[in-house]
């Protein structure tokens, strides 16, 4: 989860790491990030899923749809029936 330091602490485990207030920080630890969000040090970083990449065609389906001609149909006029 990504968090946004909000006030200047050590780390946890390598004491001569310093975070400072608008660093923004990297941490896999839940339990670690809600610690240190209750003890209002940092606020989490809503994160923006990537949207799935569309899937590449393949050349065969390429070269397909480029030999097709392409119609518009919404100048098309529907004969219905009376």
């Amino acid at each position: 989860m990504k968090l946004k330091v909000l006030q200047q602490f050590q780390d946890k485990f390598n004491h001569s790491t310093i975070y400072s207030p608008s660093q923004i920080i990297e941490i896999e630890d839940k339990n670690r990030c809600e610690d240190l969000i209750s003890r209002g040090l940092c606020e989490a970083i809503e994160e923006v899923e990537a949207e799935p990449k569309a899937e590449a065609k393949t050349e065969s389906e390429a070269e397909t749809e480029a030999k097709e001609p392409k119609v518009d149909t919404s100048k098309v006029k529907s004969k219905a029936k009376k």
